[in-house]
């Protein structure tokens, strides 16, 4: 099992803002919800829904940034011609060009984010 709470705590220390979990989930402005213990977050309701009420100010802006952050020496990234084998493709036959990202642990993590705030043009 993934270590949820090492992750939102590592990006929190170094980026100063806390990520959303699951990142599949969006959390928008007006959300209502709390963190589990594991750090993830779990919605309850809106704003529109429980008070029938829109939030305030909502940012329009797109921060262009690129931010990264991994769990450190835990994680490896190497890149295969093809024909080299490694230990996930041992057979030469089988073995394409590619990349390989290795997390060695549970608590191994790597995070790139961009085009933080804002909404998408078809939104």
């Amino acid at each position: 099992m993934p270590d949820i709470a090492g992750f939102v705590t590592e990006v929190r220390d170094h980026f100063g803002m806390r990520p959303v979990v699951p990142l599949e989930f969006p959390i928008e402005i007006g959300d209502i919800g709390t963190v589990a213990n594991d750090g993830s977050w779990r919605p309850i309701t809106t704003i529109r829904h429980r008070f029938n009420a829109h939030p305030g100010r909502i940012r329009r802006i797109i921060d262009g940034r690129v931010w990264d952050l991994c769990s450190g020496d835990d994680v490896s990234f190497a890149v295969y011609r093809r024909g080299e084998t490694s230990r996930l493709i041992p057979t030469a036959a089988h073995a394409k060009a590619r990349a390989e990202l290795t997390l060695e642990t549970p608590a191994s993590f790597v995070l790139e984010a961009s085009r933080r705030g804002g909404r998408s043009p078809a939104e």
